[in-house]
């Protein structure tokens, strides 16, 4: 006697999470040289889902620089370098040292195409006398 079944699974929909860190400490990187590179990276590990893309878009004053990451784990890396940073107005923090506001907005898409909501954390990027600062 055969029996047969229908089976259904539910792909859960992605959601997108995500740290920023570096030596500096959470939510904060610092230009390391002339070509913009940062401290910090980035840890989606804790997303939910089954993530096939992770869509990076990083603001700073209506200006966005994105990327696209298979990695759930790396080095934030903005590609215009230090033409994304320059002439932007920057805040002091209570040592004195110069930093901007960047805006990071995460979007995960998952492998049948459904993209998460979006996750978004406002970093500090410490000039360290580079790009202009």
């Amino acid at each position: 006697m055969a029996i047969n079944q229908v089976v259904r699974v539910t792909i859960s929909p992605p959601i997108a999470r995500f740290t920023i860190s570096g030596p500096k400490g959470t939510d904060a990187c610092v230009i390391k040289d002339d070509d913009a590179n940062l401290d910090c990276t980035y840890d989606a590990t804790t997303s939910g889902g089954f993530p096939r893309f992770y869509n990076w878009t990083y603001t700073i004053s209506g200006s966005n620089n994105r990327s696209t990451t298979t990695d759930k784990t790396g080095d934030v890396f903005i590609q215009d370098k230090c033409d994304f940073f320059k002439g932007r107005s920057t805040s002091t923090d209570s040592n004195g040292d110069r930093f901007l506001s960047m805006d990071i907005r995460l979007v995960i898409e998952d492998r049948e195409g459904t993209s998460s909501q979006p996750s978004t954390r406002t970093i500090r990027v410490y000039t360290n006398g580079r790009c202009g600062y």
